[in-house]
């Protein structure tokens, strides 16, 4: 399974797709989720669910320490109708530079 998804990530150097990341970051959150019990809760999944039945291709917690976040892949084309019914979270809109992380929530949080 390791030499598969480390092919597909290297398709997905040259060109994004939003499905098929989804679909490898749904792999991720399952394979994590099947390592403990406790990983997820019945808020999380309800919240996942509810992201991919409006749009989003994929879904993964990030973090720990009972907080974090979880992150949505959500093809633009769906994006204007999940920011519309998922309107009750806090939405921060990621941006992929050769910094990484710098600032991770905005000032004033």
């Amino acid at each position: 399974m390791l030499w598969q998804t480390k092919l597909q990530w290297a398709s997905l150097q040259t060109e994004f797709n939003a499905n098929e990341f989804g679909d490898m970051l749904d792999q991720a959150w399952q394979y994590k989720k099947s390592l403990s019990p406790s990983i997820t809760n019945l808020e999380i999944e309800e919240t996942i669910e509810r992201g991919k039945k409006y749009g989003a291709t994929g879904a993964k917690l990030l973090g720990a320490g009972g907080s974090g976040f979880v992150l949505f892949i959500v093809p633009e084309i769906h994006q204007q109708k999940f920011l519309t019914h998922m309107d009750s979270l806090r939405v921060i809109s990621p941006k992929i530079d050769a910094f990484g992380a710098q600032i991770v929530l905005p000032k004033g949080d």
